[in-house]
């Protein structure tokens, strides 16, 4: 199984410069990214999270308008590359949320699978050891143990 991270709103930016006449059709460069990134036409998901707005106050959200660059996203992905997605937005956007899709996708997934995995949302950094964790609507300030960290991101997959 194939899986490509994306962890960065700027990206969506990029991909999503496109008119609802692009939607429809089938996009001139889909054979070119399919081959860019050697996915099977036929098995390739996608699982889409975004959160704008944080249960704690004292996190502001560094993309205010995730939710609705996740669902340009599902869209552009769906109808332009046939993917089959999987959408987390805000309160679905629990620790254990994630934890348990990326879980249950692992175990359903296909052996030429190709998952793409976008979280468009806060995340930590310590730089020291170069070690990262994923804000979750449920995280937090300060409170590391409440951030979901890339160990747990990487075995549940």
């Amino acid at each position: 199984m194939k899986i490509i991270f994306i962890f960065f709103s700027m990206f969506l930016s990029l991909i999503c410069c496109v008119t609802p006449y692009s939607l429809a059709q089938e996009s001139p460069y889909t054979k070119e990214v399919l081959d860019m990134f050697n996915l099977a036409k036929d098995h390739y998901y996608g699982i889409l999270i975004g959160i704008d707005r944080y249960s704690d106050p004292k996190i502001l959200p560094f993309n205010t308008s995730a939710s609705k660059d996740i669902l340009a996203l599902d869209a552009i992905l769906k109808e332009q590359y046939g993917f089959k997605n999987k959408i987390l937005l805000n309160e679905q956007a629990t620790k254990q949320g994630i934890l348990n899709l990326l879980y249950d996708f692992s175990k359903k997934m296909e052996e030429d699978a190709n998952i793409l995995i976008y979280f468009s949302g806060n995340g930590e950094l310590e730089r020291l050891y170069n070690y990262g964790w994923w804000l979750t609507v449920d995280s937090k300030s300060d409170d590391v143990l409440t951030y979901l960290d890339q160990i747990d991101i990487r075995k549940a997959i």
